[in-house]
C-alpha cells in the first residue's frame, strides 16, 4: 500500500475564545498543523527521476503566504506562518517526504 502524496492534519483546532482588551469584547482563534508530502526521492543529480517533495513543499509555502493576502479584509488580523520545514538529511539526496508545521491565528474564528 502506497502512502497518500499530501496528508494535512490539523494537531489543534481552539475553540474560539473570548477575552476582554481594552474595553472590547474581542475574539480569538488559532490551531496548529502539519501537512506531509509523499514524494519519491533519488539522487540530486538525477531528479527526472525522482517525486521532489521539496518543490512541492516550497509551492504550498508560497501558497498559504497568500491565503490572508488574499482572502482576509485588509482590516481584519490574520496570520498564517509555516515554521518548520523538514526533509532530507544530505546535500545531494532528495528526499521521499517533507514534513511542515505552521499556525494559524485569527481574531475572528
Amino acid at each position: 500500500m502506497t502512502a497518500a502524496p499530501i496528508r494535512l492534519l490539523l494537531l489543534e483546532d481552539n475553540e474560539s475564545d473570548a477575552r476582554h482588551e481594552q474595553g472590547a469584547l474581542a475574539e480569538q482563534a488559532s490551531g496548529k498543523f502539519a501537512i506531509t508530502l509523499q514524494g519519491k526521492g533519488g539522487h540530486g543529480a538525477s531528479p527526472f527521476l525522482a517525486k521532489d517533495p521539496v518543490v512541492a513543499a516550497a509551492h504550498i509555502i508560497t501558497a498559504l503566504q497568500t491565503i490572508v493576502a488574499r482572502n482576509v479584509n485588509a482590516l481584519d488580523t490574520a496570520v498564517v506562518s509555516v515554521t518548520s520545514v523538514k526533509g532530507g538529511e544530505a546535500f545531494n539526496v532528495i528526499p521521499d517526504s517533507v514534513k511542515m508545521l505552521g499556525t494559524i491565528r485569527t481574531y475572528k474564528p
